[in-house]
């Protein structure tokens, strides 16, 4: 799978149909932290593929936590590298959006991932 270019306005318009789909469903988080805005959790099947120059294009078959406007977390059997380029998109559709990781801590079974929206 060849990478996406989306405008930002594209981009944009993806994450914020994915923050209302779990919207319908999740919870807010009020913890907000360093946080610009609320995460809601959402549990979603998605891919991951990580397009850092250099990088193989691996791909990982994630499980969204939560989302919202600036970035999601997702569960991952594999361990992602800090600053990782991944283009991700949900399992129902073949719209993406990019992302770099910013965080990755053990979890039971494997990694959350937390990825802040280019």
């Amino acid at each position: 799978m060849a990478p996406l270019s989306n405008t930002a306005e594209k981009q944009s318009t993806i994450v914020r149909e994915w923050v209302t789909a779990a919207e319908q469903y999740g919870e807010r988080d009020a913890y907000l932290s360093k946080r610009h805005s609320a995460r809601i959790t959402w549990n979603e099947s998605a891919i991951a593929t990580d397009v850092s120059r250099g990088s193989k294009n691996e791909t990982f078959f994630v499980r969204t936590r939560n989302v919202c406007e600036s970035g999601m977390s997702f569960l991952s059997r594999h361990s992602i590298p800090l600053h990782s380029r991944l283009e991700i998109h949900l399992d129902s559709g073949p719209e993406s959006v990019t992302g770099v990781v910013a965080h990755s801590s053990t979890a039971l079974g494997g990694y959350i991932i937390g990825v802040v929206f280019e």
